[in-house]
């Protein structure tokens, strides 16, 4: 049976990863890497992490989320040469509403179908 954790990062990578790489054409190796190594590091940390820190005991979700965002924004501007900061911003931010709307749903399937 899958972990929960790990149906989240599943889902999360499918979704993201490649709209991320469709946004930033020219230079899809690079931020690939990128994508797959930041929402790994965000999704992780908000699956595994945050919920243990008290002052996000109870709500982790959207605190999560807004991080994941500003983090992975900065990868895709860092990343890109140049530097695309607004765009990393839009594109992170479309990416993290797509997996937190539609995540949770596809997590819940691949959970059931892994029995």
């Amino acid at each position: 049976m899958l972990a929960p954790w790990a149906a989240a990062l599943a889902v999360t990578l499918l979704l993201e990863v490649p709209l991320v790489v469709a946004a930033f054409p020219g230079q899809r190796k690079k931020i690939f890497v990128a994508s797959v190594l930041a929402n790994c590091a965000t999704n992780l940390t908000l699956n595994l992490l945050l919920w243990r820190i008290p002052l996000f005991a109870h709500d982790h979700i959207l605190p999560g989320e807004a991080l994941a965002v500003l983090g992975e924004a900065l990868v895709y501007g860092w990343v890109t040469k140049p530097h695309d900061w607004p765009r990393g911003l839009l594109v992170s931010g479309v990416a993290n509403a797509l997996s937190y709307f539609a995540g949770p749903q596809l997590a819940l399937w691949l959970l059931r179908a892994s029995r």
